[in-house]
């Protein structure tokens, strides 16, 4: 198993602040989708500005950093660079981001939106801008796609949603182990994802949908050929996962994700595939976030808001970083295995959302509608592209050592 890639940190160049005109939407040709602008929500954020660090090497691209925070998103441009702009912008205000849009190509969604995506989305279906976000699973979300799927795909615009770690790079991971080996039978991606909290400031929305996540965290997976919902205590939603120096095996368990739910519809013969998620520590796996569950259910919000954070910057240890390790077995003893990890979480995230761009951009004019990223991105392009950024992708073989299920 590898150790966990050296961080190679990027500052962002400084731009002016103001606004970019005169762009306006363009449907590709050649296998291309013709993006000059790129709006970036949540430029401020922990993933939002490290995606425009990331795409700011290219200089046909004008970034803007968007969000409400003007002096925050300021101190993120710290040298001239023209093709790199910010502007403050209310996302939650349908004229102020109506203005915002009217002359981006492409947005990418960055921030804690998830409740207000179909607002959004309509604005940007108005505009006739390219959608692309790294919002978590949720039924609401998914619905809402559903129905304004077929109007983006009538402009002839791009609805694609989930890029990241997770959502974003598992269902990847897994296509790309399954042209590795004959006839897979089953796939597990595990994450570990262990970060110092204590060094992160995030705002009361941040907090509100993380929160939201763990009401929503369901265990499922395709188990014997089905798509099975288990309980938190049933034993084939939990599983121990050995990561590598210096993390160890750690105990890990089944999490839903929209794309593994519909990874079936282009592997059907797979038996099993499911994502599994470790946990950070075992009082907080076992005490606090059960508790936050019975909190939200009961309708105290803030106080399971305020529980979660504490369990997560009261036991949060070294060492630190993300390392996500995906398995695909045939019916005999063959096994492939794929390792992505980096030190920083967020990092890794921004760069799965960035590499997930540039195919947007440079491959995807006929793509239109709404759709999962993982299930439509190049995944072996997608895997260089962020290892070329810096993070740790690592091919492994050999026989099948433990029990999938």
């Amino acid at each position: 198993m590898p150790d966990v890639a050296k961080f190679r940190h990027f500052r962002t160049p400084k731009g002016q602040f103001g606004t970019l005109a005169g762009f306006g939407t363009r449907i590709g040709h050649n296998g291309r989708t013709v993006v000059t602008t790129i709006g970036i929500l949540g430029g401020s954020g922990e993933a939002g500005h490290v995606i425009a660090e990331l795409l700011a090497v290219r200089e046909d691209l004008d970034l803007v950093l968007m969000g409400r925070d003007e002096a925050k998103l300021a101190s993120y441009c710290q040298s001239e660079n023209p093709h790199l702009t910010t502007r403050t912008v209310d996302a939650l205000d349908t004229e102020n981001l109506r203005e915002a849009l009217a002359d981006i190509d492409l947005l990418i969604v960055a921030a804690p939106l998830i409740d207000h995506v179909q607002q959004i989305a309509e604005v940007a279906l108005e505009t006739k801008t390219h959608w692309l976000d790294l919002l978590m699973d949720s039924p609401a979300k998914v619905e809402a796609f559903e129905e304004l799927g077929p109007r983006f795909t009538e402009a002839g615009l791009k609805l694609i949603s989930g890029t990241g770690i997770h959502p974003g790079l598992p269902a990847a991971m897994i296509r790309t182990l399954t042209k590795k080996i004959d006839s897979p039978i089953g796939t597990q991606v595990a994450m570990m994802m262990s970060v110092d909290w204590r060094k992160y400031s995030f705002t009361a929305e941040t907090a509100a949908e993380a929160s939201r996540e763990i009401s929503m965290m369901k265990a499922a997976g395709w188990v014997e050929g089905k798509y099975q919902n288990f309980s938190w205590t049933n034993p084939k939603a939990v599983r121990r996962v050995d990561f590598g120096s210096p993390f160890g095996v750690r105990e890990a368990f089944m999490m839903e994700l929209e794309e593994i739910k519909r990874i079936h519809d282009l592997f059907p013969d797979l038996k099993e595939a499911a994502m599994m998620m470790a946990g950070t520590h075992v009082f907080v796996d076992y005490v606090v976030l059960p508790l936050c569950l019975v909190l939200l259910k009961l309708g105290f919000a803030r106080r399971a808001q305020k529980l979660f954070w504490w369990g997560w910057t009261s036991f949060a240890k070294a060492p630190y970083g993300t390392v996500l390790l995906a398995d695909a077995w045939d019916d005999g003893e063959d096994m492939v295995r794929l390792s992505v990890a980096h030190k920083d979480g967020y990092w890794l995230t921004a760069a799965v959302a960035a590499a997930t761009t540039r195919q947007l951009i440079d491959s995807m004019a006929d793509i239109t509608g709404y759709h999962q990223a993982a299930l439509i991105v190049d995944p072996e392009k997608l895997l260089d592209d962020i290892q070329n950024m810096g993070a740790r992708v690592k091919n492994f073989t050999g026989k099948q050592n433990y029990d999938p299920v």
